[in-house]
């Protein structure tokens, strides 16, 4: 993520929270200073040059006090005194913001993806929000620093895989690269953009929620399709892409869709936020998109297999390997060549199993409701589109981000229109499956 971090490309994904009611902003803080201390990469600094050997480059615990919040009145602008990219040899990997109105607040980060990912991400605000609400309760305090597992980020690249099963995985892993390197991905056909982004521009993700009704009959056509949910929203995302190209001189591509795969087990314990992901993806060419019969089968099985693999993913012990080498990461990902063609990232339900959580699911801090949440994934050079799925409050949400630098926000809606036009037409779709219960199918990948 380091040297895949660009000024332009900033390698920092934004997450928007509306909340009803005020937040007392010195409790707040309190609870951040806190919350900081039991996730140190959020407030960490990079030593040693990204652009030699990686292996070389250190994680160094800031001294500092936690970053700053940015707390102002809902009309105040999002500043960026620094610019858009987070420099982290020399700033923390968060930025906050507070924008209060009369009976809401809105709360907006940016955190660098070297220092989370996205469930971390959901896992720092879940325990800043605990803290918050339990300030006057030492004990309750005491007993969530016990629940963090702190050696997990020392554990965090060891694979779980036993020396045997790692030498099995070298001839799977070799195919999968000389798969990954056969195809050609191309980038989306670009947008209306004229002008430079501006800083806002970074900021204009826009999202689109379905009904409660609607997402259980989505949960219905891919339990009757008898395949995950990933696989149905991802079917709409290639149609969609596709489309997208198709009304775009020169016409059809191949489409590429990079499915960041989360690598962390399943203790129970919480975990400071890092980035526990590897990456999975996807190739399509604009013959394969028109076989509808056999693409959400082609789709689920591929998912399966990147479920299955996880840790044995070949790409992080291949990123390993290469940042040994002067410049090893750096030829791969320095370059601005197209890798992948859009992302798609589904997180599953939003902060499930919290104890935050109400009878519907909302997230509640004492008299504060979460009533709506948005991210989406950062983007790099050629990749045009990141696409995030999420369940919150039973209903599931799309969510996407546009290249600013070749996407207008009017190109950004109309692919985001033209993805759930698909899902609506798989919703609309015969139905024979029974109701799944809350949460099932909403499952990160």
């Amino acid at each position: 993520m380091l040297v895949d971090d660009r000024p332009a490309y900033p390698m920092s994904p934004w997450f928007r929270l509306q909340f009803s009611g005020r937040f007392d902003q010195d409790r707040l803080t309190a609870a951040l200073a806190t919350a900081i201390e039991l996730n140190p990469l959020l407030n960490a600094r990079v030593r040693g040059d990204v652009a030699g050997r990686t292996s070389g480059l250190d994680w160094v615990a800031a001294d500092a006090p936690p970053p700053r919040i940015s707390w102002e009145p809902e009309s105040a602008p999002i500043d960026f005194p620094k610019g858009v990219h987070i420099d982290l040899n020399a700033e923390p990997g968060v930025r906050l913001w507070v924008r209060e109105g009369p009976k809401s607040t809105r709360l907006l980060l940016q955190v660098h993806h070297a220092c989370s990912d996205g469930l971390g991400v959901l896992q720092f605000l879940e325990t800043w929000l605990t803290l918050y609400r339990d300030a006057n309760s030492p004990d309750a305090i005491a007993a969530l620093r016990r629940n963090f597992e702190s050696g997990a980020l020392a554990q965090r690249d060891q694979s779980k895989l036993g020396l045997a099963q790692q030498v099995l995985r070298v001839y799977k892993d070799i195919i999968r690269v000389a798969r990954f390197y056969r195809h050609r991905p191309t980038p989306l056909a670009a947008g209306h953009r004229q002008a430079p982004p501006t800083p806002t521009d970074y900021l204009g993700f826009q999202s689109h929620g379905f009904s409660e009704i609607e997402t259980d009959q989505i949960r219905i056509v891919s339990k009757q399709a008898g395949v995950c949910l990933n696989s149905l929203l991802l079917k709409a995302v290639f149609l969609a892409l596709d489309q997208w190209n198709r009304e775009q001189p020169p016409g059809g591509r191949p489409i590429r869709i990079a499915l960041p795969v989360t690598v962390r087990d399943s203790s129970p314990r919480m975990k400071p936020a890092f980035n526990g992901v590897s990456m999975a993806f996807i190739d399509r060419e604009p013959a394969q998109l028109g076989d509808l019969p056999n693409l959400l089968a082609g789709i689920e099985n591929e998912i399966e297999e990147a479920k299955k693999l996880r840790r044995a993913l070949a790409l992080p012990p291949i990123l390993r390997l290469l940042g040994k080498f002067r410049r090893g990461l750096a030829s791969q990902l320095g370059a601005e060549r197209c890798l992948a063609s859009a992302i798609f990232s589904n997180v599953g339900t939003l902060f499930a199993g919290s104890p935050l959580l109400d009878k519907n699911h909302r997230l509640v801090v004492g008299a504060h409701v979460l009533e709506d949440f948005e991210g989406a994934p950062p983007l790099r050079p050629e990749t045009r589109a990141g696409f995030a799925a999420f369940c919150y409050a039973n209903r599931l949400k799309l969510t996407l981000n546009c290249d600013p630098h070749t996407m207008t926000a009017a190109d950004c809606a109309r692919i985001l229109l033209l993805c759930v036009e698909q899902v609506h037409a798989l919703r609309a779709a015969p139905r024979t499956a029974t109701l799944p219960e809350p949460g099932e199918h909403c499952v990160a990948t």
